[in-house]
This record gives structure tokens, sequence and C-alpha cells, in this order.
């Protein structure tokens, strides 16, 4: 697929910093103080970043973006509403086609924020509602109404993101599947989106000396779903090879130099180890020619 064909949805993070204060990596920064420095780094140097990276990216072709794992650890509604009011207006002066996310339960200084970029740049929105907001339709339909009644916004120019993150099971996904298809007026909204992920935390299933398959439980239980008679079928989104739950802890740990190959119904893993980069190479040349799964 090229990248007309797909809509990413970047969740803004707060950047990496050294875990030590000197180069033997002896002194070790306490939690307070990598935050701190986390925080600086991201107001004085990202946000003027992160427009730039879109560009150079994705053009401008349409990107979702999202806040919600912004944090300075206490009172994180400023830093969000901060954040929308710095990258929004950047990237969309330069042209770029930016559609903000919303989740459901924000605070209302984050609804306005929002609300005050949809009418300037008139990209309309993108509203993510999660598991827990599956479980009683008629509360979610409530919730629902009041935020278009909010922002003044007609179901016309709204995106509705459902992302059940890692649910696997397919009775439970079907459960939480079939409660997304019971949003009111369903057919008005401009898109529904329905995204799930099945790639696991880490590869400790898989086998260092022999290529293992995954099975892609958020394409299969979506393809089960789509084949049976649904309101209206909804764009399918995944995780790719990532796991849905973001750690921040996991920024600091060593990538294994392993090869996770999508194929139709599952991942081709070839797992390798911490800075074995030579592995990278040979086991890309096994996947070509050898594996019977290269797509080209």
């Amino acid at each position: 697929g090229s990248k007309e064909d797909v809509t990413p949805l970047i969740e803004v993070v707060l950047p990496m910093v050294p875990r030590f204060k000197d180069k033997e990596q002896k002194i070790k920064k306490t939690d307070e103080e990598m935050l701190s420095e986390m925080v600086k780094k991201y107001k004085e140097q990202r946000t003027k970043e992160i427009p730039e990276e879109i560009r150079n990216f994705w053009g401008n072709n349409p990107v979702y973006l999202d806040f919600s794992l912004i944090h300075n650890g206490r009172e994180t509604t400023a830093l969000k509403v901060e954040s929308i009011n710095a990258i929004i207006p950047a990237a969309s002066e330069v042209g770029l086609h930016i559609i903000p996310v919303v989740n459901l339960n924000d605070e209302i200084q984050i609804w306005n924020a929002i609300r005050l970029v949809c009418e300037k740049y008139k990209r309309g929105i993108c509203v993510r509602i999660g598991v827990s907001d599956l479980v009683h339709t008629d509360k979610l339909n409530g919730k629902v109404e009041t935020f278009l009644s909010e922002m003044g916004l007609a179901a016309a120019n709204v995106d509705i993101l459902i992302d059940i993150k890692n649910i696997q099971g397919s009775e439970e996904y079907a459960t939480l599947f079939n409660s997304g298809q019971q949003v009111n007026d369903i057919e008005k909204w401009r898109n529904i989106i329905f995204a799930s992920g099945a790639f696991p935390v880490d590869l400790s299933q898989c086998k260092l000396d022999d290529p293992t398959t995954l099975p892609r439980h958020d394409w299969l239980n979506w393809k089960r779903q789509i084949s049976k008679k649904i309101n209206r079928k909804p764009t399918y989104a995944d995780y790719t090879i990532r796991t849905p739950l973001f750690d921040e802890s996991l920024q600091f740990h060593h990538a294994t130099t392993s090869i996770k190959y999508t194929i139709d119904e599952g991942w081709y893993v070839m797992k390798g180890i911490k800075h074995g980069y030579s592995l990278f190479l040979a086991n890309a040349k096994l996947l070509v020619e050898n594996s019977g799964h290269f797509y080209g």
C-alpha cells in the first residue's frame, strides 16, 4: 500500500533524555529529575520539531494527532493544552493536514483548545472511544451527544475511533465490536474506525534460531466480524508491530535485532539478539530468499 491509503495516528510522547548524570554511567538521575528534564526538552525543542517531522514523513497527507500520553506527573491538563496550541497551528500553517484527536473523558479545557483549532483550520476532529465507554452504549451515546453540542460540530465532520487496544479473545472482541455498532446515527459520521492490537509485549515466546509465526488476532477478529450483517463496516486499524499499551520505560531498553514481518494471518518473526546487527542482514536475506513469505 502507499501512504495515500493509510492515515497514521501519531501519539505525541515525551522525549528521551540521558539516564545518568556522568559519562561513566554511575550516577543515576532520580525519576523527578528525569521527568522535569523530559518536559523541559519537550517544551523547548520537541514542540518545534514535531511539525517538521510530520512534514518530512507524511507531507500534507491527513494525520491524526493525539496528545493523551503527554504528562508532567502532576496536573497534566495545562501541558496538553499548551501542546495543542503550539503544535497544531504550527503544523497547519505550513500546510499539513492535521486532524486532532480527543478522548470522550478529556477535561473541558482540552475540548475547548481543540474546538478553537477545529474552528480555525476546519479539518474536523477524531473522537477516541475506549473499552470503558463501550460497556454502556446508552451512556456512550449521551456522552457523544454532549460532546457534539459542546464542540458545535456535526457528525459529518467527526471521525469516531473505537480503540479496544489489546483485546484478542474472539468473544470479548465480538461484544465490543457490536457495542461500537450501536453508536447513534452510525451512517452519518465522517468515518467509523475500529482499532485493536495483538502484537505481544516482547518476543519471549519466539525462539532465537527458528522463525516463529504469531497470529494476527486483531486482523483475524476484524475479518470475522465484518463477514456478518452489521450496521456500518468500520475502517480497519491496528498497532502494526507494536504492543498497544505504551510503556515510557521501554524507550530505555536496547532493542534486539529482530525482524517482524507481516504476512496475511500472522507475523513472521526472526528473533535476533541485542547489538547483533550483522544478524539483521543475514535474516533479511533469509526472509527474502528462503522463507516463502516475502511479498516483494
